[in-house]
């Protein structure tokens, strides 16, 4: 009845799945919305994304938005074709992947959400010694909370409520699971249009993914 979807397998289940969007994450630096960075190594001499041409590349996943889709358009309207202009493409399959081929140079460049990026940073599975951020995609909105839309509208309310309205005391104890998450924010399905039409222009089929 109720499920968390990253942004554009959100728009994936809302038409396939019955899926109607409620809440999203919210976070200190970006709000209810995600940006993504490319990174290459600090050593690597590449300064932008232009020189990136001729390169090995990683994405991080067909359906994923600040891992594939949102860059790729942004690489698109720059005039750079990742389908032509790089040596080579492949899908690390994880955030944390696409920082580590960087770091290890396994690739040239790599597309890591920024909230991801940062969480890494933290943890210290990459330093930065290893990988430096070459560019930073518009923002777009972020993971969505969802419940079923044919949920009778008490239900629907009473759900919204209760993860709307968090306590101070329930953020703590769940602290673990929240992340660096510090509340969730109330969206609505049209919220989520944006990517629908950045999926056309890819000619994404959001289906197939």
């Amino acid at each position: 009845d109720v499920a968390m979807f990253g942004p554009l397998s959100y728009v994936l289940a809302s038409s396939i799945a019955d899926a109607e969007a409620f809440a999203s994450d919210y976070r200190k630096n970006t709000g209810s919305f995600y940006k993504a960075y490319v990174i290459v190594h600090p050593d690597s001499g590449i300064e932008n994304l232009t020189q990136l041409k001729g390169k090995k590349f990683a994405f991080v996943d067909p359906a994923s938005t600040g891992g594939y889709m949102i860059p790729k358009l942004e690489m698109l309207n720059m005039g750079i074709d990742p389908d032509k202009d790089f040596a080579s493409v492949i899908f690390a399959g994880g955030h944390d992947a696409c920082a580590l081929a960087v770091k290890n140079r396994s690739v040239d460049g790599a597309t890591v959400v920024a909230f991801m990026y940062d969480k890494i940073m933290e943890e210290g599975l990459i330093s930065e010694k290893d990988a430096k951020i070459i560019h930073t995609t518009q923002k777009f909105p972020g993971s969505a909370w969802a419940y079923r839309r044919s949920l009778d509208d008490k239900t629907k309310r009473e759900i919204k409520s209760i993860m709307l309205g968090l306590t101070d005391e329930e953020k703590e104890e769940l602290r673990e699971f929240l992340g660096s998450t510090i509340k969730w924010a109330e969206v609505k399905d049209s919220d989520y249009d944006s990517l629908r039409e950045a999926a056309k222009k890819l000619n994404i089929d959001l289906e197939a993914q």
